[in-house]
């Protein structure tokens, strides 16, 4: 058996269970497990990669009240090349942005290496990085 806080969730399900022989107890078991492998299921992370928006099955506590969970979307933006020591615009397009939790991707240089976004340590001028604004410009 597991022990854990109530106000936790985890994505791991227990492999082995004890069911009590009386009925009653049975069923409060029986709808406890199932309880747990709903919500197992529903916080695993979807690894889908699109250019709209994907719900990923992570959740994000509320600033000042850690009960109140909200749901983490994924966006993928493909820039397109860009010069040596130029930037670039690209609108997000994400109505009601209230922040971005993790912002991560791989440049591609024109002697084909990658480097990492954000890339970390001093640069040289090899870094990409990124900024990400509540407007969509």
């Amino acid at each position: 058996m597991t022990f854990k806080p109530d106000n936790t969730q985890n994505s791991f399900l227990t492999t082995a269970e004890t069911f009590p022989e009386d009925d009653s107890q049975f069923l409060i078991k029986l709808t406890s497990l199932y309880t747990d492998i709903a919500n197992a299921v529903n916080i695993r992370e979807i690894a889908q990669y699109e250019n709209a928006e994907v719900l990923t099955g992570q959740q994000y506590f509320t600033q000042g009240n850690n009960q109140t969970k909200r749901y983490v979307f994924r966006k993928v933006f493909s820039i397109g090349a860009i010069a040596s020591g130029a930037t670039s615009t690209v609108a997000h397009g994400i109505a009601g942005l209230v922040l971005p939790v993790h912002i991560y991707g791989v440049a591609t240089t024109d002697v084909v290496d990658w480097r990492p976004i954000p890339c970390p340590g001093a640069c040289n001028g090899r870094c990409a990085g990124t900024q990400c604004s509540r407007l969509s410009r």
